[in-house]
């Protein structure tokens, strides 16, 4: 960057300069993304809002998607309380979103829904609530997937878009997040139509309830 703003080399000089810059960036990137990957620490426990939190993270994402990319957001208008950080879920909505807007070559819509599901409820096909949950999903009018690929989509480094494009670790990490929240979640695809991706976060709503009556002083969310 100093180079490019203030020595301002000649044209081929400065492309390479460029290139070596992005270089740099995406191999930070990965690094980043390897050592969070690598990592996989149990969650800190905190309790968040997850509509409070998707609404905020969508205005701040919205402009790294394409112009021609439209979002639909429907959620109930209370407080729907998940047991994960407020940075991991912002992780796990930013990769979603970036995969959502890269599978709609010329753009499209992308509908996040979310919506609270009793013990045994079904959240999508093959999946069921073990518990009073919160779900969300986020769909695609994308290329989707075929069977083969779904197979293997939170596999790590697996990537349909080549080395220039991605990691491949993006839906391996929502993956391990998931988990570690005690969460589901499940993908379905039809090629040439789209992607739903479906997660199931236990509902904190009633422990969070049980901390407040046992806390003296009052709780706050971290």
């Amino acid at each position: 960057d100093l180079l490019l703003n203030e020595v301002r080399p000649p044209r081929p000089v400065a492309d390479g300069l460029q290139q070596i810059d992005r270089a740099g960036r995406r191999a930070a990137e990965l690094t980043k993304q390897l050592l969070q990957f690598a990592r996989r620490e149990p969650q800190q426990e905190a309790v968040v809002d997850l509509v409070a939190v998707v609404s905020a993270g969508l205005r701040l994402m919205k402009p790294a998607l394409k112009k021609s990319t439209q979002i639909v957001w429907n959620a109930p208008d209370v407080q729907l309380l998940v047991p994960m950080d407020g940075l991991h879920l912002d992780q796990i909505l930013l990769n979603l979103l970036l995969n959502a807007d890269l599978a709609m070559a010329t753009g499209g819509t992308i509908e996040l829904r979310i919506w609270e599901a009793g013990a045994g409820q079904s959240a999508a096909e093959g999946v069921i609530c073990e518990g009073r949950s919160v779900v969300l999903t986020v769909t695609d009018q994308g290329c989707g997937m075929s069977e083969e690929t779904l197979s293997r989509v939170f596999d790590p480094f697996f990537s349909t878009r080549g080395p220039a494009a991605g990691t491949g670790l993006g839906l391996s990490l929502v993956y391990g997040l998931m988990r570690q929240c005690g969460g589901q979640i499940h993908l379905s695809s039809v090629v040439d139509r789209g992607t739903t991706v479906t997660l199931v976060f236990p509902s904190a709503a009633e422990s969070w309830l049980e901390v407040e009556r046992v806390s003296s002083g009052g709780a706050c969310m971290s």
